[in-house]
């Protein structure tokens, strides 16, 4: 990883919405070495994925909670969960 693919990285994580040549604009790339360098930053798992950040209060979830929970041993025997 050079100065170039942090700069990629630091670009995308102000705007991950950007194409390929706005990114490369934003960089002083072409568009093809820009793009080849952001196929291997995710090939590589330096880019794990894209989201969107949800507001939560505008979409009427204006509350958090914070929840403890303890567990008492059981008489029954623990149940075996499947990994996700």
């Amino acid at each position: 990883m050079d100065a170039v693919d942090r700069k990629i990285l630091a670009v995308l994580q102000e705007n991950g919405r950007l194409t390929v040549t706005e990114l490369a604009a934003h960089i002083g790339l072409s568009v093809s070495p820009c793009h080849r360098r952001l196929r291997e930053l995710e090939r590589s798992g330096a880019i794990r994925g894209y989201r969107a950040v949800v507001d939560a209060e505008a979409i009427g979830l204006a509350f958090e909670a914070l929840v403890f929970v303890t567990m008492r041993q059981a008489e029954s025997p623990p149940l075996a969960v499947a990994p996700a």
